[in-house]
């Protein structure tokens, strides 16, 4: 049988269980307040609220949902790219360049062709604090057709177009 024990601490009462790894005691102690408890499948049904938020172009509920998640390990690519677009644009948040590229890289590292076609055109710009560099350019270009992005193709057949470098048409023909 579980012995409950009522505690006041700063006008807030905690109802704890002396049961073994009861995660309250230790709030209790240090006067802290417990965040709320989650599940995997609340986070994960949050998320997915996200991403339709983000699809009917409400960009301040998609941007409240997935900056608070934003450390959870469950994160996925394409949450990271609609954080990193929402920057790119100020869309539900103030547009911070530098945070896009961030969330941008690590979505494409995580697979995602959008981000990386859009990390390409930020390193062919030089925007967010990343250098303007065309190699780099091509290389996540390159990876963004490889992952079906048309866009991506299209990137590098401009660039193939600005001075004809060789790079520029290798990577364009891996896209056929």
């Amino acid at each position: 049988m579980k012995k409950y024990l009522l505690l006041l601490s700063l006008g807030v009462s905690f109802s704890l269980s002396f049961a073994q790894g009861n995660t309250f005691a230790s709030a209790a102690k240090t006067n802290e307040k417990m965040p709320p408890p989650t599940t995997t499948e609340t986070v994960a049904q949050e998320i997915a609220r996200a991403k339709q938020a983000f699809k009917k172009d409400d960009y301040y509920t998609a941007f409240s949902i997935l900056n608070k998640y934003k450390d959870r390990l469950d994160f996925d690519a394409v949450s990271q790219f609609c954080l990193g677009y929402m920057y790119n644009y100020g869309v539900g948040t103030a547009e911070d360049l530098k945070e896009s590229a961030k969330w941008y890289r690590i979505s494409a590292e995580n697979g995602c062709a959008c981000a990386q076609n859009n990390l390409a055109l930020m390193y062919e710009k030089g925007a967010g604090g990343l250098p303007s560099c065309r190699v780099k350019a091509v290389e996540w270009y390159g990876k963004a057709c490889k992952g079906g992005s048309t866009v991506a193709k299209e990137n590098l057949d401009r660039l193939n177009g600005m001075d004809g470098t060789k790079y520029a048409k290798l990577e364009a023909n891996m896209c056929l």
